[in-house]
């Protein structure tokens, strides 16, 4: 009598037909999970972009002397006075290019009034779709001490230029 070691032709397919039904079925649930991490990893490089857009712009107004708001980079500026600007190339030499990962970051001057300043700063992928904004409230404590109020051009359309004099 001859013994049969091993599986029937059968046997194979018949496994072969449930590892693939049962491959399919899991693909079905983490595909979806691996867009979902994809989607968060990018939320998070966009809102490390943006955080740290804003902690400079906040760093360097919040203890200015003299703040100004005006309309493009090309203006005169003020005596004693540096300039910083966002545009749509992020920071003017602020971060290198590998921060910004590819992403645009534009701000929006949205109040300015006395020693308060209200700014959005929006990040944006490769794409132009948005992916972090941020609102930030900076308050110029050395112009309030001082009760100086801020220079601020109203109405201006696009990144406008924020100009201000380092408190020595």
């Amino acid at each position: 009598m001859k013994e049969n070691k091993g599986f029937t032709l059968i046997e194979l397919i018949i496994v072969i037909v449930i590892l693939s039904i049962v491959l399919s079925i899991a693909l079905s649930i983490f595909i979806p999970m691996f867009k979902a991490v994809e989607q968060n990893r990018k939320f998070n490089e966009a809102k490390y972009v943006g955080d740290g857009v804003c902690a400079f712009i906040e760093s360097k107004l919040i203890y200015a002397a003299d703040v100004s708001v005006g309309a493009n980079f090309t203006a005169a500026l003020p005596s004693g006075m540096s300039a910083a600007r966002i545009d749509a190339n992020a920071v003017n030499g602020l971060y290198s290019e590998e921060f910004y990962n590819g992403m645009n970051v534009t701000y929006t001057v949205l109040e300015a009034g006395g020693c308060v300043l209200s700014i959005t700063v929006e990040v944006q992928d490769s794409a132009d779709e948005q992916k972090y904004n941020k609102t930030v409230t900076i308050k110029c404590i050395n112009m309030e001490s001082r009760g100086i109020s801020m220079n601020a051009a109203v109405g201006l359309t696009g990144s406008p230029v924020i100009y201000y004099r380092e408190a020595s």
